[in-house]
């Protein structure tokens, strides 16, 4: 695959990011692809955008695998031509992030990264290099106490250096001044869209390389300075039945399904053995769940699987996170299998990679986004039949939010 010049190409570290930062650029009018994963990507030789992003599932890796997924994606793009790059991190900065900004510039050779790590309209920013969520300084909010990896830090300095010993610079309006003698990364701050809109204007000013870092925050303002008028409207297939899973342990989308429960929903918990052991899969107590969860789809014409039920911290030290995905995904094909034109609503990264790897097939297009952090994609069954994926980091989100999604399909 050859790139132009003025091609981006955009690496995120696990899917509900990569679908939240494609569906910016869709939305102003530029073609654009995401790759569920590095292998679509790189077997893409047929169709060509301006805008690819690839699902490089590398945020649960250590940092020196994930540095080198990062390398080996960032070098093919740069022998293949490639000349701008957004390395997108997590907006509460989850992962290998140090490791991952670093593997970009050693595989362009490149002494200089900015890094904008602001999402305003999730109210998340960074003053005076502490990276806040909702107010709270990230180690302090809910991120800082995820069951499987907990945000340590709130300096973005601290969370750079735990996997890199890049020099971290925070940038000024005379960064062009300050010709970067070793690898640097400039970090930006921004409390507002605006802000980051001048961010990307002072960088993309800048001739040749460029490489960026940050959430869908500096996307979505990428996107209104490249943006090319009112996008194109994608049909989407018709639907009034959809099939929510959650598979967060985020205290936030805990409540929101709680709260579905509470509200009269269909919700049903999966306990540890239901998501994690093969042998549920082949019985007939999982035969009859599925069953059950079709007939809903029937008759309510709304579905919801909580995968997360029941399931905490303590259990978190005997599970491992391909085992519950790669249950749920047995599940949910199954289901399919049974029931068509039915929208899948996803919340969670591992969760919807799991489901998508498993029963999707080459990239998605992204359409719409229906809420800040929900975005709406035309993605196709191995089969070839379309289906309608809408995707959700967690932790995003009020308390009735869940709901307010289902009823977007329900008018």
């Amino acid at each position: 695959m050859i790139f132009q010049a003025r091609d981006t190409i955009i690496f995120a570290d696990d899917l509900t990011g990569t679908l939240d930062t494609a569906v910016q650029f869709a939305k102003h009018g530029i073609a654009t692809i995401a790759f569920p994963t590095a292998r679509a990507f790189l077997e893409n030789e047929k169709y060509h955008y301006k805008v690819y992003v690839v699902n490089t599932s590398t945020r649960h890796l250590q940092p020196k695998e994930a540095y080198k997924v990062l390398f080996d994606l960032a070098s093919y793009v740069f022998k293949e031509g490639g000349q701008r790059i957004l390395k997108k991190t997590d907006s509460a900065l989850r992962g290998n992030v140090g490791a991952e900004l670093t593997a970009v510039m050693h595989a362009f050779q490149s002494h200089t990264l900015h890094f904008a790590p602001a999402y305003p309209d999730m109210n998340r920013y960074t003053v005076q290099g502490i990276h806040y969520c909702d107010g709270i300084p990230v180690a302090e909010s809910v991120f800082g106490k995820d069951p499987f990896e907990p945000v340590k830090y709130s300096s973005i300095r601290d969370i750079i250096g735990e996997t890199s010993d890049v020099k971290v610079r925070f940038a000024s309006e005379k960064w062009k001044e300050q010709e970067d003698k070793e690898p640097t990364i400039h970090i930006w701050e921004a409390k507002d869209n605006e802000e980051l809109k001048q961010i990307c204007k002072q960088i993309l000013e800048t001739e040749g390389m460029i490489l960026q870092a940050g959430c869908a925050g500096l996307a979505h303002a990428l996107a209104d300075y490249l943006g090319e008028g009112a996008a194109a409207e994608t049909k989407l297939p018709h639907t009034d039945k959809v099939l929510l899973v959650s598979g967060s342990l985020n205290l936030k989308t805990l409540q929101q399904i709680e709260y579905l429960n509470r509200k009269g929903f269909p919700v049903q918990y999966l306990d540890w053995d239901s998501q994690c052991q093969k042998s549920y899969l082949e019985s007939d107590f999982c035969q009859n769940f599925i069953d059950d969860r079709c007939k809903e789809l029937q008759t309510e014409h709304v579905s919801v699987i909580a995968t997360a039920g029941g399931f905490r911290r303590k259990d978190c030290e005997r599970v491992e996170r391909n085992d519950v995905g790669e249950a749920i995904a047995s599940i949910v094909e199954k289901i399919f299998d049974k029931t068509l034109g039915c929208a899948m609503v996803v919340f969670g990264g591992d969760t919807l990679f799991g489901i998508v790897s498993g029963i999707i097939q080459g990239g998605m297009v992204p359409v719409k986004e229906i809420m800040p952090g929900v975005p709406v994609s035309l993605a196709h069954f191995k089969n070839g039949s379309p289906c309608v994926v809408v995707s959700r980091s967690g932790g995003f989100g009020s308390e009735d939010s869940a709901e307010k999604i289902i009823k977007l399909f329900k008018k």
